[in-house]
């Protein structure tokens, strides 16, 4: 409860946000995109699996259901900057993406995804 109390007075997810559920329910995180999207009133939406495996279908799949904040493993994160650039297209409606699991090193790639949303 501590952390939804710090959750609803730090964060900018509103009754608008459209967050997608990525990670395992076993993860830590997943109780972030879950219970912190919903307690503050956002939208988890759950994606099918094949899109966790396909760059060119997540990206496609964010844009389509309107997500504007994404929770990703740095390794995702570096694979989603990596396929944005190569293929010059960018997420539209994200405006938010918190990476976990790793030390973030920023890349050019992931400097120039942030710069594009």
């Amino acid at each position: 409860l501590n952390y939804l109390d710090w959750e609803i007075s730090h964060n900018s997810t509103s009754l608008t946000s459209r967050v997608l559920q990525l990670f395992p329910l076993c993860f830590d995180i997943s109780f972030q995109e879950f219970f912190t999207t919903l307690v503050l009133g956002g939208t988890v939406i759950i994606p099918p699996e094949y899109i966790k495996s396909d760059m060119h279908e997540f990206v496609k799949f964010v844009n389509e259901k309107n997500i504007n904040k994404l929770y990703l493993p740095y390794i995702l994160l570096v694979e989603l900057a990596e396929y944005c650039h190569h293929n010059n297209t960018y997420l539209k409606s994200v405006n938010q993406i918190i990476s976990s699991g790793e030390k973030l090193l920023v890349t050019s790639k992931i400097k120039n995804l942030f710069i594009n949303i």
